[in-house]
């Protein structure tokens, strides 16, 4: 499945992970240069996640409706297993 997303190196994504299934999986897809950000706004969910730890990925206890952390525009794309679906930003215009 994580194939069906296209995901590509050098890109920043944010996965909104619950606990971290696509997580290392889309991490290896964006490196050497890009890195994935999860949030999950369940502590328990990000230390599951964080099982699956590469060197590419961050973790943050929030939730995807408050996402004001990050500035605008900051990633090229999101991913979530709930959605099971890819959005980027060339998809919002």
């Amino acid at each position: 499945m994580i194939r069906l997303l296209k995901l590509k190196a050098g890109e920043k994504v944010l996965d909104i992970c619950g606990s971290g299934e696509l997580t290392s999986y889309a991490a290896q897809l964006v490196k050497p240069n890009g890195f994935m950000v999860d949030v999950d706004p369940s502590p328990y969910r990000i230390q599951l996640a964080k099982r699956k730890i590469e060197k590419n990925l961050s973790f943050h206890v929030a939730g995807s409706d408050n996402l004001s952390i990050f500035p605008s525009n900051f990633f090229d794309s999101f991913i979530s297993i709930i959605f099971s679906t890819r959005y980027s930003k060339k998809s919002r215009h």
